[in-house]
């Protein structure tokens, strides 16, 4: 079967899957979650139609953009999807990036439950240093600007980054956790010295454009940026489609990531 026929099958499996846990079990043993998803749902599609109608960046493929990345060997484990979480194709293409680049350094903004940087961490070298920026529950009293519409249930967690505690040692010692809202935090010591920063942060326009602009300020010479969530959530489409016009962005087919790479 073309591998990506196969990735569709597989990312409609992990959907169905997602939708039955919370139309079927979840209406008897947590009605609150079962309204917040439909919710949720009904938010992003109307999100995904809105944007999508929108969408201005080139689309390549991943192997376009980084040539002989398909022969990278990609480490992944626990990860099952949630909602909240990327889906699987996303993370294996965000963790083979890191191979490919032979990533030293990451900053993640939006630990949510840590999926995302603990499989950083086990595709990165033992000698890289991980950092990932969340919002405590407290912090939404505090913040600069209101989040994006049903964001705020994300931060409402008992534990932020949970599967970080679930790493072997030497990799939960090379995590470092910031925790407040993104434009209160100051990155200046990141500055010039980050190989990866994904942004998955507020999906609100003001959160994206400063988040953005910070990981143009931390990214190394050879760092790339990676965004999530390009459309998905229209203020993130609406910014990106934005930037193109100052940088050579591209979407990564196949998933929702939006990718900068210096030009070399």
């Amino acid at each position: 079967m073309n591998s990506g026929v196969f990735s569709r099958f597989r990312v409609l499996g992990e959907g169905l899957g997602v939708c039955a846990k919370y139309l079927l079990l979840y209406p008897l043993l947590a009605p609150r979650r079962t309204v917040h998803f439909l919710w949720m749902l009904g938010h992003q599609i109307l999100s995904y139609n809105r944007s999508e109608a929108h969408a201005q960046i080139p689309s390549k493929t991943l192997e376009a953009i980084f040539p002989g990345i398909e022969r990278v060997e990609v480490t992944l484990a626990d990860a099952s999807y949630r909602d909240g979480n990327m889906t699987t194709r996303e993370l294996y293409t965000l963790c083979a990036l890191a191979r490919h680049l032979q990533t030293r350094s990451v900053l993640e903004i939006g630990t949510f439950d840590g999926l995302v940087i603990t499989h950083l961490a086990r595709n990165t070298d033992s000698e890289a240093h991980l950092v990932t920026v969340d919002l405590r529950p407290e912090d939404l009293q505090h913040l600069r600007w209101p989040l994006a519409p049903g964001e705020a249930t994300y931060v409402k967690k008992p534990t932020i980054g949970e599967k970080i505690d679930q790493l072997p040692p030497g990799e939960r010692s090379r995590i470092k956790q910031l925790y407040g809202d993104s434009t209160q935090l100051d990155f200046q010591s990141y500055y010039n010295q980050v190989d990866l920063v994904f942004i998955d942060g507020s999906h609100r326009y003001e959160y994206v454009e400063h988040d953005s602009q910070e990981a143009f300020r931390m990214r190394s010479p050879q760092g790339i940026i990676v965004w999530h969530d390009y459309l998905s959530w229209p203020d993130v489409t609406r910014y990106l489609n934005r930037l193109r016009h100052q940088y050579p962005i591209f979407h990564i087919e196949g998933t929702s990531f939006v990718v900068y790479q210096p030009e070399t």
